[in-house]
């Protein structure tokens, strides 16, 4: 009569408890790839979420610049008043002051009124030099013309202009103006970090031909070389 081995109590429990901690460790495994996953899904979406949030401020940034430019530079006796009213509202630290001293104090635009000042603006480039979720830096290359009533000439000035800008209360405001000369906007140009897209640079003002002045019995304080953005903040002055 043959005789088998038979399976003691002892080696069923063994087989059992090892067969139940497998089991386990292969559980308790699974959760931490499902942590892990979850945890490198959402540091790429925070990442992702980051860079979006900076590249929309890039975006918003550069428009609320093109918009104040014109609104700032370029005016009519018509409008004139609504533009400066609307100019000051966007303006914060010093470029407020300046252009509190230099635009509302001055009482420039009873003299665009008086003299049937046409100022126009046109942007021939604009890029965002940096920028965060709430601070930018925007420079824009603009030609600006202007004519008065009792003149055919009309003065050109091209301007090259750097505008500080900060976001309050959901609104871009421009903290400072700075007027780029050529040494500036090399190393501007050679950091790569502003797309001048098909811009062509402006010449230094103190060495291009200068535009012709009104021949009116009156001189525009806009078309005088005094209100041509040189080496100070870019406002007309009287």
């Amino acid at each position: 009569m043959s005789r088998g081995t038979a399976s003691t109590p002892t080696g069923k429990r063994r087989g059992t408890r090892d067969g139940t901690l497998l089991r386990r460790g292969l559980i308790a495994l699974s959760v931490l790839v499902v942590i892990a996953a979850i945890a490198v899904t959402t540091v790429l979406g925070v990442r992702y979420a980051g860079a979006q949030a900076e590249e929309d401020a890039r975006s918003s940034a550069l428009d609320a610049a093109d918009r104040y430019v014109k609104l700032m530079f370029g005016y009519t006796p018509q409008d004139v008043e609504e533009n400066i009213k609307k100019t000051m509202a966007v303006v914060t630290g010093e470029a407020k002051k300046t252009y509190q001293e230099r635009i509302v104090e001055k009482n420039i635009a009873t003299e665009v009124k008086q003299q049937g000042i046409v100022s126009q603006i046109e942007i021939q480039s604009s890029g965002v030099v940096e920028n965060t979720r709430d601070s930018a830096k925007v420079l824009l290359f603009i030609n600006q013309s202007a004519s008065a009533a009792k003149s055919d000439d009309v003065a050109a000035n091209p301007s090259r202009i750097l505008y500080t800008m900060h976001k309050q209360g959901g609104e871009w405001k421009i903290s400072d103006i700075e007027i780029i000369d050529d040494t500036v906007l090399k190393d501007l140009v050679e950091s790569g970090d502003v797309d001048l897209g098909d811009a062509v640079p402006i010449p230094n003002p103190t060495t291009s031909t200068p535009a012709p002045e009104p021949t009116g019995p009156q001189q525009s304080p806009a078309v005088t070389p005094e209100a041509t953005p040189t080496t100070e903040a870019p406002v007309p002055t009287g």
